[in-house]
């Protein structure tokens, strides 16, 4: 229990820094590479569900407390909300959401694609057919 822990805090980590470096993009690239590494565990896609959660909640928290002291982040947040029509709570668990069901699908795939394909592989060669 305390590894999976473990596991996940240091996966929600690499999600809030592989965003905060490369973008949104990196969410999916981070989840999909969990998943093939982690594919033989029972869930490897939730997990990258609940790290890309807790680390774009990082994000949030952090971009708050920095733009706090001038207030950009939270007229952006108000701007940002009205244009979806939703209180700002509301948009952040929109974004939260949008991060969790990325890594989500991502991972899915890397975990079942993927290892379904290598051990297909390793069964008929790579220049083999299936019949």
């Amino acid at each position: 229990m305390k590894r999976a822990l473990l596991q996940a805090l240091l996966l929600s980590g690499g999600f809030a820094l592989a965003t905060a470096m490369l973008g949104w993009l990196a969410v999916p690239g981070v989840a999909f590479t969990w998943g093939i590494v982690r594919r033989h565990d029972s869930r490897p896609a939730l997990v990258a569900m609940g790290a890309a959660g807790m680390g774009w909640t990082w994000l949030i928290a952090w971009n708050a407390a920095v733009g706090a002291r001038g207030g950009e982040v939270f007229e952006l947040l108000t701007r940002a909300a009205g244009v979806f029509a939703l209180p700002e709570v509301g948009f952040v668990a929109l974004t939260l959401a949008f991060a969790m069901l990325l890594a989500w699908g991502a991972a899915a795939v890397g975990g079942v694609k993927i290892g379904r394909g290598a051990s297909w592989v390793v069964r008929h060669g790579e220049g083999g057919s299936e019949s």
